[in-house]
């Protein structure tokens, strides 16, 4: 939220230039999992490195990144996989599942209708 305004603020009022605001923005938003966010701050960062002395270390430090996103968005998507297929085993989407809560909710007597009234 708020953070990330600030970052993308702090990366756009020093110029596209400034590497160092756009890593930041990256780090952050990976930090939140909005990687295909933080995957176009890399972009950012290797446009910006075209003609600077150290333009080929950004380069290989981008494809670094870019290589642990791509990990992490793996990692991400399996867990999700194993997560819904536990649910489907466990029938937690099937519409006919009572929760332990609905079933003493209704094992309950009736409230009378005087406890139901305000007084």
């Amino acid at each position: 939220g708020r953070e990330i305004d600030l970052l993308s603020l702090d990366a756009k009022a020093h110029g596209e230039a400034d590497v160092k605001a756009w890593y930041r923005r990256h780090l952050a938003l990976e930090g939140l999992g909005r990687l295909r966010e933080s995957a176009a701050c890399l972009k950012h960062i290797e446009e910006a490195s075209v003609g600077r002395p150290d333009g080929e270390r950004l380069r290989s430090d981008c494809k670094r990144r870019r290589e642990h996103l791509r990990r992490v968005a793996n990692r991400k998507a399996a867990e999700e996989g194993r997560m819904l297929r536990r649910g489907c085993r466990k029938g937690v989407f099937s519409t006919d599942r009572e929760t332990k809560e609905e079933a003493e909710v209704a094992s309950l007597p009736a409230p009378a209708e005087k406890d139901c009234m305000p007084q």
